[in-house]
């Protein structure tokens, strides 16, 4: 069985989230603002996209009170289209 965020951390703590998305205009604001929606401070936003161009790498720092913030933050950003994926 796999441990939860709440098991895993000390909370305050810094969290990462990261993502690989399809590399548009926006999409780094798209998910800094969704992530803005559950935690009242971003750290850290930096954006590396693919050899190709096609893709984006997404690191977004933010302090996490607690483990159901995390979860929310993943919620938030399942709604963004150009996302592949979030770890």
């Amino acid at each position: 069985m796999s441990k939860g965020f709440d098991e895993l951390l000390t909370f305050p703590t810094a969290f990462i989230f990261r993502i690989i998305a399809n590399n548009t205009e926006t999409v780094t604001e798209t998910c800094e603002d969704s992530l803005k929606e559950i935690f009242s401070h971003i750290e850290e936003v930096q954006a590396l996209p693919s050899k190709s161009g096609k893709f984006v790498r997404i690191h977004i720092t933010v302090k996490a009170q607690n483990a159901d913030q995390i979860y929310a933050g993943y919620d938030v950003l399942k709604d963004c289209e150009a996302i592949k994926m979030v770890f």
